[in-house]
């Protein structure tokens, strides 16, 4: 019998050997280039975090999960798609990361089955789709009954409000610093008036992150965050 071994492309980030399974694909591409993949927002959160739980809702393959697996004391992380959670496992079980648990789920505002299709070309291409091919559980945010939540990041391909509504518990309990994706003015809106409806001292941080664009909501005091150095993007840049 002969022993089995498996050979396959790294990219060394921050201290971390990032797997690559598609060369071409933008997130592998930005480690190939030895840097994160949305590297403003990574940035701000090294230099604003220091402890806690972190929640990483459409962990995707990893980027961010092993980002704040250096600041936070336990990443709680999420993924649905069956082919992207092997890649994210990978880049854990390859760092030897301990203070990090992911599920391979989804999270919504409810309990029970999602039917998910895999967009190709983008490994955070993962949507729900009446049509889709892969069954994918669902549960709420609030179904973990996480303590100590310091921050939550969420970027689920338009499902944001859904994933929101599954957490208002985890919000009330925990008032965690939120960086969420919004498309559309109309998405910022919602987004503060939700969150202002659990708590009124939510208010939106005035810079962008990402090309995205995604978003801080924060009850701290806005002037107390420390801002980027390499990477500035204000939201008129967008």
């Amino acid at each position: 019998m002969k022993k089995a071994t498996l050979s396959f492309l790294t990219a060394k980030v921050d201290g971390f050997d990032f797997v690559i399974f598609e060369p071409k694909e933008h997130i592998q591409v930005s480690w190939k280039l030895e840097m994160y993949y949305e590297p403003d927002m990574i940035e701000f959160i090294h230099r604003n975090y220091k402890g806690g739980t972190f929640v990483d809702i459409g962990a995707c393959i990893g980027n961010h999960t092993l980002a704040f697996s250096r600041v936070a004391d336990r990443v709680v992380a999420f993924e649905p798609m069956p082919q992207v959670f092997i890649h994210l496992l990978s880049n854990i079980v390859l760092n030897k990361i301990t203070n990090t648990i992911a599920y391979n789920i989804a999270l919504g505002n409810k309990k029970g089955v999602e039917r998910m299709v895999f967009v190709k070309g983008s490994a955070g291409g993962g949507e729900v789709r009446k049509n889709g091919n892969y069954s994918v559980p669902i549960l709420r945010l609030d179904d973990f009954k996480l303590k100590n939540v310091t921050l939550i990041k969420i970027d689920v391909q338009e499902q944001e409000a859904q994933v929101l509504n599954g957490a208002k518990n985890t919000i009330k309990t925990n008032k965690p610093d939120i960086f969420i994706e919004c498309n559309t003015t109309l998405d910022e809106v919602f987004t503060l008036e939700f969150l202002k409806e659990i708590d009124e001292r939510y208010e939106q941080y005035p810079e962008s992150f990402c090309p995205s664009p995604s978003y801080l909501f924060t009850t701290k005091k806005l002037d107390t965050f420390k801002r980027n150095i390499k990477y500035r993007r204000d939201k008129n840049d967008n």
